[in-house]
């Protein structure tokens, strides 16, 4: 299986994506590559807001280029934006326990990836967190995906993301359009059929895997594809 993950020593000191032996890059697409390091000064100056302007084939590129602090100061933003919904006091207290939880735990954002005892502690939170979240508010996983799978802004309770070009949250990856080559899921964190629904899943596949921009807060890897995209 082809891998962009190379050499994992490789991406323990960089915290970039490689798919060759010869260079780091951000994107297993060629030209999303090439504009990111074009513009690499730019986008480690971007803010949220200036992120979301972009189109949905160089988001997670871009994202993946942030730094340590941009990415957590990213979620800040995305999360205090997604206070501002109707939501309950209860409703409000589970969304602050993300906020509380990565102002607390900033390495699950760390260049070259989570160490074990941190992906345990990450594992276990999100484990509990939709728990609560299925059986005391009632969420779907349309809501939580929405919450903290997608860095777009959330435009209501059940879901729905503001994405500047419509697609499946998670779902094309580095990609505009379907690449069985590019991974686009995670086999752990499977978000294939949100906020979109159906019966999409994220299955073992010949695909170029990513170290970031899936699952949760975008920090797992892509390794999987979502299976209604071959």
């Amino acid at each position: 299986m082809r891998k962009c993950l190379y050499f994992i020593v490789f991406i323990v000191l960089t915290g970039f994506v490689s798919c060759s032996e010869e260079e780091t890059v951000y994107s297993c697409d060629e030209q999303t590559n090439e504009w990111v390091k074009t513009n690499l000064s730019v986008i480690r100056n971007m803010s949220r807001q200036q992120w979301k302007t972009l189109s949905q084939i160089k988001k997670i590129p871009v994202y993946r280029a942030f730094s340590q602090v941009q990415k957590l100061n990213f979620w800040k933003d995305k999360l205090a934006e997604t206070l501002k919904l109707d939501w309950t006091d209860e409703e409000k207290k589970h969304i602050l326990q993300l906020y509380n939880f990565i102002t607390e735990n900033p390495d699950i954002f760390r260049d070259g990836g989570m160490s074990d005892e941190m992906q345990d502690k990450y594992d276990l939170f999100f484990y509990e967190w939709t728990e609560f979240a299925k059986e005391k508010l009632g969420w779907k996983m349309n809501t939580m995906v929405a919450i903290a799978g997608s860095g777009d802004e959330m435009t209501n309770k059940s879901g729905t993301v503001n994405e500047k070009n419509k697609s499946k949250i998670n779902g094309f990856g580095d990609f505009g359009v379907v690449d069985r080559f590019s991974c686009n899921c995670n086999l752990t964190y499977d978000f294939c059929a949100f906020p979109m629904g159906g019966g999409s899943t994220c299955v073992d596949f010949d695909c170029d895997a990513t170290s970031s921009g899936c699952g949760w807060f975008l920090v797992s890897s892509c390794n999987g594809s979502c299976n209604d995209f071959y």
